[in-house]
């Protein structure tokens, strides 16, 4: 592969290598602000690391916020230019409130890169200003359709199935939401009997915020028990992501309905995979956290050297993890760590 570099930069080293002399610098400095304390964001971060150390670049991480709180993340931001002047920025962005403060490093010709989540429901669609530069995800959309082929197999095509989210106002869980909808109503013999939303926080909604994972967990749970007292037949439940998965893998354990409810959990986290190794759920959608971090330093890196235009938004894929190939290497380094 082609080494992308600064020409400028490239000529020197070469120089320095042809007179023998170890040159002690940077090609470039990226600094990287995550959503949150995760290991799926600490998982990102090793993949940003190691495509970064390919082009000797340094990465700045100020430091891993606590919550979805655009304000803490945006103290992190400051903290990390405070540090030293980026020439690439790597966001998870938790609120679209952070756009404000991007927009004014990209009027100083620094390259944004969202990841994961964007700015908004629009931030891919308006590439010619080149704010952000390109979106980092997994395909939510094929995800989803996956998610749903998925259960319908697992319940033989035929049944209820019960759906609990967290935010819908944010657009990755909305998108694979919107997917599994549209993906089983393909299924004529499957209906959706309910769903319900553990996250939301209607006073903290424009701000991101909207309560604590324990809260979200907690509120998973006795949603579920109440759900299934009212709808005992349930045949499967969809979680679009690990929160309400832990909610309610605790509710169908304790009920003693584990294998009989078939579970799909978004995201391959320690804690769910030991979940699934458990037998409490059945299926799980890993997304590529590693790549997706290696990516955004290829497409930034690619944009300084070449001033090239990279697509709108780059999608990195998913693998289904089930009771068969949990035990395989290739799946096991999907965990998240």
């Amino acid at each position: 592969m082609k080494s992308i570099l600064p020409a400028k930069l490239t000529v020197f080293l070469i120089l320095a290598y042809l007179l023998g002399v170890t040159p002690n610098l940077f090609a470039l400095t990226i600094l990287y602000i995550p959503g949150k304390n995760s290991s799926f964001y600490k998982s990102v971060e090793r993949g940003i690391q190691n495509r970064a150390q390919t082009f000797n670049s340094e990465v700045i991480i100020p430091g891993y916020p606590e919550s979805w709180n655009p304000d803490e993340q945006e103290e992190l931001l400051q903290r990390g230019l405070e540090m030293a002047r980026p020439d690439l920025v790597i966001i998870v962005p938790a609120s679209p409130l952070l756009r404000a403060p991007l927009e004014l490093l990209h009027k100083k010709n620094i390259p944004i890169i969202t990841l994961d989540r964007r700015l908004d429901s629009i931030s891919t669609s308006s590439n010619d200003t080149g704010f952000p530069l390109v979106h980092i995800s997994t395909d939510q959309h094929a995800g989803g359709a996956a998610m749903a082929t998925g259960l319908a197999q697992l319940i033989n095509n035929k049944g209820k199935i019960y759906i609990n989210s967290t935010f819908p106002d944010i657009p990755v869980l909305s998108d694979r939401f919107r997917a599994f909808l549209n993906a089983i109503s393909q299924y004529p013999n499957i209906t959706i009997t309910g769903i319900d939303i553990a996250g939301i926080d209607f006073s903290n909604i424009d701000r991101g915020i909207g309560g604590s994972s324990r809260e979200i967990k907690m509120n998973a749970y006795h949603q579920s028990l109440e759900f299934l007292q009212k709808h005992p037949d349930i045949n499967a439940i969809f979680c679009t992501n690990e929160l309400s998965g832990k909610g309610i893998a605790r509710a169908i354990d304790e009920i003693g309905l584990s294998g009989s409810i078939k579970i799909g959990v978004w995201d391959a986290t320690p804690a769910m995979v030991q979940t699934l190794n458990d037998g409490l759920i059945d299926l799980l959608l890993a997304q590529k956290p590693f790549e997706m971090g290696t990516a955004a330093v290829y497409w930034g890196i690619r944009h300084i050297d070449t001033q090239e235009t990279p697509p709108k938004a780059v999608y990195v894929g998913f693998e289904k993890i089930d009771k068969q190939n949990i035990r395989k290497s290739r799946i096991q380094n999907l965990i998240y760590h």
